[in-house]
């Protein structure tokens, strides 16, 4: 017996094997990484920082994206590498890799509209929790985005304009 494939069985098949990539669309995970990192571009200015449950006064810092890449400013430093995230992860997960370094630091992140909020851990181990405590040896850091905090604040309709006298 002698068989003999279509050519849309061959396609199909192909798509089974290798998925949509094949077809040239993005899988679930790719489209939502595209998604955050595109929020994620351009620069964040540091809000607030802790570690192991308090607050760390690092003075002026910057986290500057663009696509897979950061730069971080604090004080007279700068720390450049890559990040690799997971969107789908529950928690997101974000791996930063320094340059010159091969080990990623695991983390985790939020975005919430112009927040973006990360932590990680002093052990190398990926925290649960986007909120730390005491005693937890992790790292907490809420950034604000550049354009936020340049854009004047919005007035709701229950604010009422207050006129000089």
């Amino acid at each position: 017996m002698r068989f003999t494939f279509s050519p849309s069985a061959v396609l199909f098949a192909t798509v089974l094997v290798f998925g949509n990539t094949a077809t040239g669309q993005d899988t679930g995970k790719e489209k939502a990484v595209k998604h955050d990192l595109e929020k994620l571009q351009g620069e964040w200015k540091l809000v607030r920082c802790e570690m192991d449950g308090s607050n760390l006064e690092l003075g002026a810092a910057m986290l500057v994206i663009k696509q897979d890449s950061y730069v971080l400013h604090i004080g007279p430093g700068t720390d450049k590498g890559t990040i690799l995230l997971n969107p789908l992860d529950k928690p997101k997960s974000w791996d930063a890799t320094s340059e010159g370094t091969k080990e990623a630091v695991p983390a985790i992140y939020e975005l919430n509209g112009n927040r973006l909020r990360f932590a990680y851990r002093l052990d190398d181990k990926r925290p649960s929790s986007i909120f730390g405590k005491r005693g937890s040896r992790e790292g907490h850091v809420l950034y604000v985005s550049s354009e936020a905090m340049a854009s004047p604040k919005r007035r709701t309709s229950s604010q009422k304009k207050i006129s000089p006298s």
